[in-house]
């Protein structure tokens, strides 16, 4: 039996898309859940205190 190789070809360029999709979706929903957070942030920051400089970091300045 021989290969279809186009057949082959058109089988994987359609997966290969899929694929990329199904990224392009998941980044689309992180970055969307990203925004979230960053509003989050906004609006609340004492909810976030790992974001800030704490006494003895790399650049935290003594206040």
């Amino acid at each position: 039996m021989e290969t279809n190789y186009p057949k082959v070809i058109g089988n994987l360029s359609a997966q290969l898309a899929q694929s990329l999709a199904n990224i392009a979706i998941i980044q689309d929903l992180c970055d969307q859940q990203q925004q979230v957070i960053n509003d989050q942030k906004m609006k609340h920051p004492e909810d976030f205190p790992a974001d800030k400089p704490q006494e003895g970091d790399l650049n935290a300045k003594k206040i």
